[in-house]
């Protein structure tokens, strides 16, 4: 009676400890866009298109926010501009800098599609030697 007994408890302890729930698997939504990102960006002001080139995203995740990733496009001046991923898109949001010259400030959605980032954006620049205000838009579209 003893050998079962010591039986049955062995069963359920094997029983119970094989039926612990597994931990749930944190998934780092910004890791799909990490990594270099090569493609085009078409700028346009006022509608005219106005530039046409390549563009050449590198993308990290930003240390200090769970949710924001950094943009570089080193070739074409920008660094480490930070945007707010939510699912399989960004958002950049009143991002600005001065140049010598210029104040801008830049707005911007990309979203993921496959392998594909089209990136939207807006820019007002301000002359700050004259005052004089110009509104840019783009299109980018990057693949890894």
């Amino acid at each position: 009676m003893t050998k079962k007994i010591l039986s049955l408890l062995l069963i359920l302890g094997v029983v119970f400890t094989s039926c612990k729930k597994d931990s749930p698997v944190v998934v780092d939504a910004r890791d799909k866009f990490v990594g270099t990102w090569n493609g085009t960006s078409k700028e346009f002001e006022a509608g005219v298109l106005v530039y046409t080139g390549p563009s050449s995203y590198t993308i990290t995740k930003d240390a200090s926010n769970a949710n924001r990733i950094l943009i570089s496009d080193a070739a074409n001046g920008f660094v480490n501009i930070p945007a707010t991923v939510n699912g399989s898109s960004y958002t950049v949001s009143n991002y600005s800098f001065l140049e010598t010259d210029y104040s801008t400030i830049v707005n911007a959605t990309g979203v993921l599609s496959g392998n594909t980032i089209t990136e939207n954006a807006s820019a007002v620049e301000t002359d700050l030697t004259t005052g004089d205000i110009y509104n840019y838009t783009s299109i980018t579209s990057l693949s890894k």
